[in-house]
């Protein structure tokens, strides 16, 4: 009913086609038809829209599936050297663990995502060093309460994007979701009732490019509903090393999504596997994980002893000569459960406070009240009033 400009009144055009019909006859009409064809594809933008606004929080790995947070390390060029740990393994990329046999060291280095359909910053390189042998290593994210109440009476899908380098000697990579009853813990702990709820392999060969691999090009699949008193839950990737290591004898891993799926008989896909990564903001990303570990050193910089300068540090000053100084530092947010706290003594070999005044160190006792905060003073007393003193910290509540 288009508008006549002329007259300012709405005239009514009778359509091409039929105008009339009986019962049981079918109209054919070009109007009718272009009608509802605009209908749909306006209904299926409205729709993609309302899914690309609702993709936060479908990962169930969203605080770091990506492989975007690395606290523990120099941030966005952390390398982080783990030595054999067959039992708790060794925390690398935020909320990820490495677990090796005792003939295998490696190296976890924060590399240039490889997911570059959806603009990844950053991916995740295992690399096997040098002068080890043939063994097996597992990458895996523990999952914390939250994240196992979404797998109970459930299936999942998982998609994530890999290579290697060129002398890659893992080469069946399997993906496994494990389960249980239990606290969480890392699964390598032990899990009460464990189950597989999840499980795909695939064969990767040496020099592989960047590939998205899902449950379309994986094979050995098993997709179980979760029980529902799921309380423990771990995204293991299993590798095997085989033979003297080559100089890129790596895997590389990016944006990995582990979604729920319902409970129905075969929900492999979704929307979002085999499209676009469920990105989530860096400063979300940054404050979910910090719940599990926080630092006072700058992100960039690796904690440890001596490094130089004070910023960040916890610091106080000594009002009164021969008097004992302390501090309160509150966790932001704050962390899961009570932290373990390794203090560090800025520009110095120590664990102790650093008088910058005076060039001096002195013994740290370190009280933790709970997750909120925890108390570090000095265990002798500051000699001069007026002398500034810092000391950094570290605060582990990982699974």
């Amino acid at each position: 009913m288009p508008l006549n400009q002329a007259t300012g009144a709405f005239t009514y055009t009778n359509p091409t086609g039929a105008t009339g019909a009986s019962p049981g006859t079918v109209i054919a009409s070009a109007v009718w038809n272009q009608t509802f064809n605009d209908l749909s594809a306006a209904t299926t933008q409205i729709y993609e829209q309302y899914l690309a606004g609702q993709s936060v929080g479908n990962n169930i790995l969203w605080g770091n599936g990506g492989f975007e947070v690395w606290q523990r390390g120099a941030g966005n060029s952390s390398t982080i050297v783990v030595n054999s740990s067959p039992t708790t393994g060794t925390y690398t990329a935020d909320r990820w663990y490495l677990s090796t046999q005792v003939s295998v060291t490696c190296s976890v280095s924060a590399v240039a995502g490889i997911d570059t359909p959806n603009n990844s910053a950053l991916a995740c390189r295992i690399t096997r060093n040098s002068g080890t042998t043939s063994g097996a290593a597992i990458f895996a994210y523990p999952l914390d309460t939250d994240g196992c109440y979404a797998l109970r009476g459930q299936k999942v899908s998982l998609s994530f994007w890999a290579s290697t380098g060129a002398n890659w000697s893992g080469g069946t990579l399997t993906a496994v979701l494990y389960t249980g009853t239990g606290t969480p813990v890392k699964q390598v702990v032990g899990y009460s009732n464990i189950a597989v709820m999840f499980e795909a392999s695939v064969a990767i060969a040496p020099g592989s490019s960047p590939t998205l691999y899902n449950v379309s090009n994986m094979t050995s699949i098993v997709n179980s509903v979760g029980a529902v008193n799921i309380s423990q839950a771990e995204l293991q990737f299993f590798i095997f090393f085989t033979g003297a290591p080559g100089a890129a004898d790596s895997l590389t891993i990016d944006d990995v999504q582990l979604e729920v799926q319902g409970s129905a008989a075969a929900p492999y896909n979704s929307p979002y596997v085999g499209g676009a990564y469920d990105h989530v903001p860096f400063s979300l990303m940054l404050m979910d994980c910090r719940q599990h570990y926080q630092e006072t050193f700058p992100y960039n910089t690796a904690p440890g002893q001596s490094v130089p300068g004070g910023y960040g540090a916890i610091t106080a000053i000594g009002q009164v000569a021969n008097t004992r100084v302390g501090q309160m530092y509150m966790f932001d947010p704050p962390m899961r459960n009570t932290p373990l706290i390794t203090t560090y003594a800025p520009s110095a070999a120590s664990s102790n406070w650093l008088d910058f005044t005076a060039g001096t160190t002195m013994a740290a006792t370190v009280t933790v009240s709970s997750s909120i905060g925890v108390l570090v003073y000095t265990s002798a007393s500051v000699p001069t009033a007026g002398d500034i003193i810092g000391i950094h910290l570290t605060a582990d509540a990982g699974i």
